[in-house]
């Protein structure tokens, strides 16, 4: 009856008599009052400290005391948050003045005011959505050597920022003069606007497809890493993290069917406002997880180190006879501090030895394979810098070079002639250690 009532009004009156009318019989009538100004709060306050607290986190996982470097992605990021908290702050204005409650209920200035900060806020997010997908291209860039992907991740960043520019230009200029874009609301100023709907979808919309482009990207690299499953799928996962954020894109996709023809602005732009803001915010967590894990791991071998263990003969003799019975007479074994090797089984004992990279580098490189470049790039970018790198699990031996690199040259010794000759360490050993054990 209310809704039946106010359309009455409205074809023969004003729109702002026409609030007020409706305004009036609602409250006659002792109909409900919605508000959700709360839900539009609280998720703008949650996620807007998350995203600030994860920048903070990246910031000092860049500090030179815990090995990091700051770089093209870290500044794109900084002019990315510097748009991000003022878009904070509008999100928190806009449900403080009335956004989430029924327009006949709100003040006609509360609604101008609505309108005027929402535009400015529409102008923020574009910029920071391309800049965070920007910022993420470009750490993509430390970490892949490959010329054919980086020629097409230098493409992608062209298409941000296309993406940024045509759609802030759009989005600014959508009325001449500019301040019918929160003015036209009551019928009463007039200019020319052009289609917001097809705006709102286009941007949406490529803005989604741009989302799914830098989420595949680095998928076939990290699909062909050689560690456990388990640790591979929790590398892949975090860069997988821009899957939900296009979830949320899609989310207020739908949000945006009546973006333009709505004769409720203050109720039916709150769930466009608060998928913005969750959105822009998680898109800022997800770039800045491999610093943060980065940090971590630093902090963890920097206050909490593990302390080395080296096994002994006896624990590694029982484990051997437990598995594979009786050996022969224990004096003809030969062992390290690194433990035996899977060699025993055709009377070869393995004995590695530690030496300083400067020394040996030449004759660790003829027998030892190392890892591909993108490796090497995604083990720096992970983790911070470290100045002793052994290539095994256990414990390294005391007295190594202050500064040096630490590399792994193994022997095996036949009992029959006492001879030793240099064995291999299988390149999938090698990495599992450098991308699995110390990431």
């Amino acid at each position: 009856m209310l809704d039946d009532l106010s359309i009455c009004v409205k074809s023969s009156c004003k729109i702002r008599d026409a609030l007020t009318a409706k305004k009036f019989l609602q409250t006659l009538l002792g109909a409900p009052v919605r508000n959700k100004t709360q839900l539009g709060t609280l998720t703008t306050l949650i996620v807007g400290g998350s995203a600030v607290a994860f920048f903070l986190l990246r910031v000092v996982a860049r500090l030179p005391v815990f090995g990091g470097n700051w770089g093209a992605d870290d500044w794109v990021m900084t002019v990315a948050m510097v748009l991000i908290i003022p878009e904070t702050i509008c999100a928190y204005l806009l449900n403080v003045l009335g956004l989430g409650t029924d327009m006949w209920l709100v003040p006609f200035n509360n609604i101008t005011e609505i309108l005027e900060i929402f535009y400015y806020t529409e102008l923020l997010y574009l910029a920071s959505v391309a800049l965070t997908k920007i910022s993420i291209l470009l750490f993509y860039l430390r970490i892949f050597p490959q010329k054919s992907l980086r020629k097409i991740i230098y493409f992608t960043i062209g298409l941000c920022i296309a993406y940024m520019v045509a759609f802030v230009l759009a989005t600014a200029l959508q009325c001449i003069p500019v301040r019918i874009a929160w003015e036209h609301w009551d019928g009463e100023h007039h200019g020319k606007c052009i289609d917001l709907n097809a705006d709102a979808w286009c941007s949406a919309a490529g803005n989604i497809i741009l989302d799914l482009i830098v989420i595949l990207l680095p998928m076939r690299e990290l699909k062909d890493l050689k560690m456990n499953r388990w640790r591979k799928f929790g590398v892949m996962l975090m860069f997988l993290g821009g899957l939900f954020i296009t979830v949320v894109s899609m989310l207020r996709l739908k949000y945006l069917v009546q973006f333009a023809h709505t004769d409720n602005v203050t109720w039916d732009y709150l769930p466009i406002g608060y998928w913005s803001a969750v959105e822009t915010h998680v898109g800022v967590m997800v770039a800045c997880l491999p610093a943060i894990r980065a940090l971590f791991g630093s902090v963890q071998r920097k206050f909490f180190p593990k302390p080395a263990s080296q096994p002994s003969y006896y624990e590694d003799h029982t484990k051997d006879s437990t598995k594979k019975g009786s050996r022969k007479d224990s004096n003809s074994r030969i062992f390290s501090s690194m433990g035996r090797s899977r060699a025993d089984k055709d009377d070869f004992v393995q004995l590695d030895e530690f030496e300083a990279k400067g020394d040996v580098e030449s004759k660790a490189g003829q027998n030892s394979p190392t890892p591909s470049s993108f490796e090497r790039s995604l083990s720096r970018s992970l983790r911070s810098n470290e100045d002793i790198l052994p290539l095994a699990n256990s414990g390294a031996p005391m007295g190594q070079p202050k500064n040096g690199i630490l590399v792994q040259q193994e022997y095996s010794v036949d009992r029959s002639t006492g001879l030793s000759r240099p064995t291999t360490r299988s390149s999938d050993q090698d990495l599992a250690w450098r991308m699995g054990g110390r990431v």
